[in-house]
C-alpha cells in the first residue's frame, strides 16, 4: 500500500508540473488578435456598405440618364439645373433590335380607292383656302356630263377675307377627252401636270379659271369668281379672293383628287352630313 501511495503521489506531482509548464507556455504566447479581426470585419462592412451605396447612386444616375436619352432631352436635377445628354447617346432605331422582323408586320392593308364624294372634296379644299370665314358650302357628287358619263365632283365655298367676300369652285374627275390646251396659254409643271390659266371678263363665275390635267388623267379646275353664289335672283358682286398663283397652287395640290378611301368618305360625311347642291 505504501508503494501505491508513493506512485500516486508521484503521478499527481508530475501532472501538477505538466499543468504548470503548459500554463507557462500558453502564457508566453500572444493572445489571438480578436480586436483586429473585429475591426477589420467592421471596416470591411463599412466599405461594403459604402460601395453598395455608391453603386446604387451610380446605377440610379445611369438609369435616369438612360431615361433622359430616350426622352431626347436634358436630365433635370433636384436643384433645377440640367445635365445635357449627348446626341451621340441616342438609342438606335427600334427596327435594329429585331433585324429579322418583317417590315410592317401586322399593318392593316391599304384601303381601296373609291370615287370622291362632295363632302370629302370639300374637306380637302377648305384647309387650302386663304384664311377667313367660309359660308354657302355646297357640293355636287358624281355629276355626269351631257352624255351621261365622265362624272365630275364639285364644291362651292364663299370665303370672307380682309379684302372682301368671294366665291371659289373646284371640280375634279377623269374626262375621256384630252385637255384643250393652246401652247400660248398652257404649260407643264415639274410634276408633269399640264396647267392652263384663263380669264373671262364677261363671265363673273369664271373670272379666273385654272385647268390642270395630271399624268394619270385626273382633271382639276379651280374657279375664282368675281361674284357670289346665286341667291335666287342674281349673283351679287364679290371679290376675287385667289390670285392666279394661289389658284394654280390649289389646282395642282395632290390633296385635290378624284378618289378617296371609304374611311375618308365616312369621316367627311359625318362632318358635312347635308350639303346642298349648286347649279
Amino acid at each position: 500500500m505504501a508503494g501505491v501511495r508513493h506512485n500516486t503521489q508521484r503521478i499527481q506531482s508530475e501532472m501538477k508540473d505538466f499543468r504548470s509548464d503548459l500554463s507557462d507556455e500558453l502564457s508566453a504566447l500572444a493572445p489571438p488578435p480578436l480586436g483586429d479581426i473585429v475591426g477589420a470585419a467592421a471596416s470591411r462592412g463599412r466599405r461594403t456598405r459604402r460601395l453598395r451605396a455608391v453603386s446604387a447612386v451610380v446605377g440610379s444616375a445611369v438609369a435616369m440618364a438612360g431615361v433622359a436619352v430616350l426622352l431626347g432631352g436634358p436630365l433635370s436635377t433636384a436643384g433645377g439645373s440640367t445635365v445635357p445628354v449627348s446626341a451621340a447617346a441616342a438609342p438606335l432605331p427600334s427596327s435594329s433590335a429585331t433585324p429579322n422582323a418583317a417590315p410592317n408586320a401586322g399593318a392593316k392593308p391599304a384601303e381601296a380607292q373609291v370615287p370622291i364624294s362632295g363632302a370629302a372634296l370639300l374637306a380637302a379644299v377648305l384647309p387650302l383656302l386663304p384664311p377667313g370665314a367660309t359660308s354657302h358650302l355646297a357640293a355636287n357628287t358624281q355629276e355626269p356630263d351631257s352624255k351621261g358619263k365622265n362624272p365630275t365632283t364639285s364644291v362651292q365655298i364663299e370665303v370672307t377675307t380682309p379684302a372682301g367676300t368671294g366665291m371659289v369652285r373646284v371640280f375634279t374627275g377623269k374626262p375621256d377627252q384630252p385637255m384643250f390646251c393652246p401652247k400660248s396659254d398652257c404649260s407643264t409643271d415639274a410634276a408633269g401636270q399640264k396647267v392652263m390659266v384663263d380669264h373671262l371678263a364677261d363671265n363673273c363665275i369664271e373670272h379666273t379659271s385654272v385647268s390642270v390635267r395630271r399624268p394619270d388623267g385626273t382633271a382639276v379646275q379651280v374657279l375664282s369668281s368675281s361674284c357670289l353664289a346665286f341667291d335666287g335672283k342674281s349673283n351679287a358682286p364679290g371679290t376675287v379672293v385667289l390670285t392666279d398663283a394661289q389658284a394654280v397652287a390649289l389646282a395642282t395640290n395632290p390633296l385635290i383628287n378624284d378618289s378617296m378611301t371609304p374611311s375618308e368618305g365616312a369621316a367627311a360625311a359625318a362632318q358635312y352630313p347635308s350639303l346642298p347642291t349648286f347649279g
